[in-house]
């Protein structure tokens, strides 16, 4: 910066008043920069004043819970980041920063528009590792799912529907059928095998991963649930994968 007749000038190379850049973080203050400046602050008072004012920064929490419910309802961080076209460690970022930009506010508030009442899919053998991964995962830190949330930005806490009209805890279904240890209700363990049936798991297989006797699963399976066994590699689908 150089100083003339007129006051100090910017070099030819400083964006001054196209920014504010210059005058916070070059210390500019020409002419131009400082008359930018201030009138920048008078339009943000103005703004304040008619409570139209949105700051350029944002607490972080409400696009966090964004990310964490679509977390939560099976998409893997891998996925949503590249839904917002970001490298993988960019959405590890996002989801620990205290204050983040309104550009990105708005991108995850967008795209939680697009997801939040879907699941991504899951047939595939390798899809449905990670969708059930991606389920623990969510589910062991106790991230709600988007139903869950009344005012996602501004409540302390979500409203848990997890007990529906039947009495069945979906996420210890959830986390039971993905082979992490959970106390499951009688409900609760025959939705587990009737769903671990349709991945075609043998009863064995049913009671090593609900940690119940053979007897047991038999039971479920043959005189509440009327299922054939699948004891046919033929009858099968793709298996849940266990908890690693």
């Amino acid at each position: 910066m150089t100083t003339t007749d007129i006051g100090p000038v910017c070099p030819p190379d400083h964006k001054h008043a196209a920014a504010g850049t210059c005058y916070n973080q070059h210390g500019c203050r020409c002419r131009d920069c400082t008359a930018t400046r201030a009138a920048a602050q008078r339009a943000r008072r103005r703004e304040k004043a008619y409570g139209r004012y949105q700051p350029l920064h944002l607490p972080a929490r409400g696009a966090q819970r964004r990310l964490q419910a679509l977390i939560r309802q099976g998409w893997s961080q891998k996925k949503l980041a590249r839904h917002l076209g970001i490298p993988p460690q960019r959405m590890r970022q996002l989801l620990a920063e205290e204050r983040i930009t309104r550009v990105w506010h708005d991108r995850i508030d967008q795209l939680f528009g697009q997801l939040w009442d879907k699941v991504p899919a899951h047939t595939e053998h390798r899809d449905l590792i990670a969708y059930n991964r991606t389920i623990r995962y969510a589910a062991a830190r106790g991230w709600a799912r988007p139903l869950e949330w009344d005012d996602i930005d501004n409540d302390d806490a979500p409203v848990r529907r997890d007990r529906t009209r039947s009495g069945i805890d979906e996420t210890a279904v959830e986390l039971a059928v993905a082979g992490t240890r959970v106390h499951l209700t009688i409900s609760e363990r025959r939705e587990a095998v009737r769903i671990l049936h349709g991945y075609g798991l043998t009863d064995p297989d049913m009671a090593k991963r609900l940690e119940l006797s053979d007897r047991t699963i038999l039971r479920i399976r043959l005189h509440e649930l009327r299922l054939p066994a699948n004891d046919s590699p033929h009858n099968s689908q793709p298996a849940a994968p266990a908890a690693a």
